[in-house]
């Protein structure tokens, strides 16, 4: 049975599992094409096959929640889908919490939709496996340059003033996505490979105020104070871990994220102390 269109106005809505005891199994091309209501959508259980842009243009769409399974789909099931932040796996069994972010990322983002098999990313045998094609799309994906994929929208006659106009609002979003995504790999690591590690390190490090590039630094800061990564402590060992909280690191973190969060702060002041004592230990014993 296929499921050929929704029409309602939900905010949250789960597919009914049959209609007249026949099970859905399909979804139809274009069934929820620019859907604006809906943040939360759940596939029946025995669905297998996605039609053509399924889900494209649902712009407001953050959940989606998918059976186990490997489904035959169309073409851009998820195109234009900016808030798509987490798909979850009924009988996800791969013991890594931040998969329902990776397979959302992976289509919405990165724009892999071959990434798109619940099952195998969710299998425990499997997982692995899917977690290395991630990290390799991933790679690609923050070593290209800002400014891949854009495509200026005109509005009337054609012309380049509009492009150059929104180049500058393209190229941050694109920064800060990238942030983004390395922050959220590091912060879930399992299966993560030492050399990977240190790339994405090494990819927050250069974009930090005085890293090899400065110049793009405000997707970083933006990342850290806007985008609540900031405030959050397992983010704060990140940029420790990379040997990036220097204490002029540090000190413009604490000027920017007062008030904030207590516990983060009196982290930072601690760290900030320790480098000093350090250093006055050491110049101590220079003379």
């Amino acid at each position: 049975m296929i499921y050929e269109k929704y029409t309602g106005t939900e905010y949250s809505y789960t597919m009914p599992q049959s209609d007249n005891g026949q099970p859905y199994t399909a979804i139809a091309d274009k069934a929820f094409l620019s859907n604006k209501t809906l943040h939360e959508l759940t596939l029946s259980p025995a669905v297998t096959q996605i039609g053509s842009w399924a889900f494209a243009h649902m712009h407001n769409l953050e959940k989606l929640t998918v059976p186990c399974t490997t489904f035959a789909f169309g073409r851009q099931i998820f195109l234009d889908c900016p808030n798509l932040s987490c798909i979850y796996v009924t009988g996800d069994s791969s013991d890594n919490p931040g998969l329902p972010y990776f397979l959302a990322n992976a289509v919405a983002i990165l724009k892999k939709d071959e990434l798109f098999d619940p099952k195998y990313a969710a299998s425990a045998d499997t997982h692995s496996d899917w977690m290395k094609k991630y990290d390799e799309a991933l790679s690609i994906y923050i070593n290209s340059p800002d400014e891949n994929g854009f495509e200026p929208v005109f509005y009337g006659w054609f012309n380049d003033e509009d492009a150059d106009a929104q180049l500058p609002g393209y190229l941050k979003d694109r920064r800060r996505k990238k942030v983004c995504l390395v922050f959220l790999r590091l912060l879930y690591p399992l299966h993560l490979s030492a050399a990977f590690r240190t790339q994405l390190q090494a990819y927050l490090k250069d974009h930090m105020p005085d890293g090899s590039k400065a110049s793009e630094h405000i997707a970083v800061w933006e990342s850290l104070l806007q985008d609540g990564y900031g405030e959050d402590m397992r983010c704060i060992h990140i940029l420790e871990d990379a040997g990036i909280l220097t204490e002029t690191q540090i000190a413009r973190l604490l000027e920017h994220l007062q008030p904030g969060n207590p516990e983060v702060i009196a982290y930072l002041l601690r760290l900030r102390d320790t480098m000093r004592h350090n250093t006055d230990a050491f110049q101590q014993f220079l003379l």
